[in-house]
């Protein structure tokens, strides 16, 4: 037993050893940062594997909430920097990529056998998912609702759960739905006003501020990955699309395109 216990101090030992050396190089203690569950999980996650392996002795949180939440956790300082769709003019950000964000409905909805494309009556007298947040920032927000009666969920994956059970439609990021639309699980609606819908995700950081070593090695290796990785458009017609909306939503435009989508 005490030979357990020595080799477990020893172990303790030689972690805060090189954690001590870490944070000497420079190295921040912890990287906290906030990420909108709107950005691709799977390309964050093959960037946090390779960043633990960079840095193993490094702790981490990832603050994941969505809309005004993810600026909310910036601006209070609890996270060196976030990713999202930004518009705010005094913080710093970089551009990433644009999301696309599709309309969609289960394939069993009634709306999945109405001739499209669909007409804004058609819409008003269906059940539309919508995610909400509690922060300050978007209360009040009432862009791209489109029907009169509203279902709002506090996360993407709740709301995604409701969809496929036929509950309502609602705008997705095609990244999080094009396997149900393969698989017949989802139909994409044809909305006219939804036509070319794109989200910019920047990376965001208070103005005067600099990134430590891990935060910009994490965030260059982001950049690598969504570079070499698919586009997040549904079709090619969609990513060009995408690209032409590139330059509509600068500036307090983007934020008000960012609200708009998650309806």
């Amino acid at each position: 037993m005490v030979l357990n216990d020595a080799r477990q101090v020893v172990q303790r030992a030689d972690a805060l050893r090189s954690h001590a050396e870490t944070i000497a190089g420079g190295t921040e203690p912890e990287l906290a940062f906030a990420v909108d569950p709107l950005f691709p999980t799977d390309i964050l996650m093959e960037s946090l594997r390779a960043l633990q392996a960079a840095f193993p002795c490094l702790s981490v949180t990832l603050l994941t909430e969505g809309l005004g939440a993810t600026e909310q956790r910036l601006r209070d300082r609890q996270a060196r920097f976030a990713i999202y769709s930004t518009g705010a003019d005094d913080l710093e950000a970089g551009f990433l990529r644009h999301i696309a964000m599709v309309p969609v409905v289960s394939a069993n909805h009634p709306l999945a056998k109405e001739p499209a494309p669909l007409r804004r009556e058609i819409l008003e007298q269906q059940i539309q998912l919508v995610v909400t947040d509690r922060s300050p920032l978007t209360q009040n927000l009432k862009g791209g609702i489109y029907s009169a009666r509203i279902w709002r969920f506090a996360d993407f994956s709740s709301r995604l759960d409701y969809l496929l059970a036929g509950f309502g439609w609602c705008h997705m990021p095609w990244h999080m739905v094009h396997e149900h639309i393969r698989a017949g699980r989802l139909k994409r609606l044809e909305i006219r006003q939804s036509e070319g819908l794109t989200m910019a995700i920047h990376v965001v950081r208070q103005r005067g501020t600099r990134p430590g070593p891990a935060s910009r090695w994490l965030i260059e290796d982001v950049r690598k990955r969504l570079a070499n990785g698919e586009p997040c458009a549904g079709s090619e017609k969609a990513g060009e699309a995408a690209k032409r909306a590139a330059p509509q939503l600068p500036g307090s435009l983007a934020r008000r395109g960012h609200r708009r989508a998650r309806g």
